[in-house]
């Protein structure tokens, strides 16, 4: 048992908890991949069912070659690094290789944040979307829910380990080896929590309000400030699905009253801050909702979790 973390009920560095991220990591990077050879006209055409030009506007855009190599080649080679941090090591990586795992989280929530960034610009700057570009922003934004339980549970060890008065810097490196105490396990349980269903709503929400613009028939300041807040909010509601990542919904607290006190303070009416003000309201909502939770966690952490 040695493998589960102490006050856990499972153990995060397990093959199935990070096989799926590596999955998601190799689609993203074909798709990456792709929109690269279309960027460098290895291919001549991009796919685009939905958008109309959209695809070309984005991919042909100065923001897509700010750098010597396309945005496109880099979120490829991110996604690389993904797959390959999260397959090496055994299941007792969150141990014996902290700094792998610390590393396999930094280059997963970097990515997340860009490619949110990307999602926020398209529509406001270029007026224009790509879909595979959604695609893989919502890859990237899925990958960072299930790798934070390892992150964190490194970093419990790494507490330990100074409170211990063992050297943080040799254990982080792997260099020694501290041996979990046994520890009585609980039987964990997988059962769907109400909180993880407020954050699915929560994100349905977010993607509303990106669409709302069009669907609606507005312009200006109200149109512009739900293409921001819309994707930050599906986004953080989707990592906060995961339970150890739902203390990140009281974010949407704070999205959620700034979309309510909008119309005043950017000055628009109609049906588009009728829009604003209830969403706002429905998201604080949804934030206020922990849940019960289903898993355990060591340390403070889980206070912040849910009931």
């Amino acid at each position: 048992m040695n493998d589960v973390p102490p006050g856990w009920d499972y153990n995060p560095a397990a093959w199935s908890q990070r096989i799926p991220i590596v999955v998601l990591a190799a689609v993203g990077f074909l798709l990456a991949a792709y929109l690269a050879l279309y960027q460098y006209r290895v291919v001549e055409d991009v796919w685009e069912p939905f958008f109309g030009r959209g695809s070309e506007i984005i991919l042909n855009s100065p923001t897509s070659h700010l750098f010597p190599v396309s945005d496109a080649a880099l979120g490829a080679f991110g996604y690389l690094l993904d797959a390959a941090t999260g397959l090496i090591g055994g299941r007792n990586r969150w141990r014996t290789m902290p700094w792998m795992v610390v590393l396999f989280g930094v280059l997963i929530g970097p990515l997340g944040a860009v490619s949110l960034a990307l999602v926020v610009i398209q529509p406001v700057v270029y007026e224009a979307w790509c879909t595979i570009c959604l695609a893989t922003a919502v890859i990237s934004t899925l990958m960072i829910g299930p790798a934070l339980d390892e992150v964190l549970a490194s970093l419990q060890h790494l507490k330990r380990a100074r409170r211990e008065g063992r050297s943080v810097w040799r254990v982080f490196w792997g260099t020694e080896q501290v041996a979990p105490k046994p520890q009585i396990q609980n039987p964990k349980t997988s059962a769907a929590t109400l909180g993880a269903a407020a954050q699915v709503v929560a994100c349905a929400l977010g993607i509303w309000l990106m669409a709302a613009p069009d669907v609606l028939g507005y312009r200006g300041a109200a149109r512009i400030n739900d293409l921001v807040i819309g994707p930050v909010a599906a986004s953080i509601a989707c990592v906060a699905i995961w339970e150890v990542a739902r203390p990140l919904r009281w974010m949407n607290l704070v999205l959620g009253g700034w979309m309510a006190i909008a119309p005043a303070v950017l000055g628009f009416g109609g049906r588009e801050a009728a829009n604003a003000v209830l969403s706002g309201l429905v998201l604080c909502g949804l934030s206020l909702i922990g849940g019960r939770r289903t898993r355990r966690f060591d340390g403070r952490w889980k206070m912040l979790v849910g009931s």
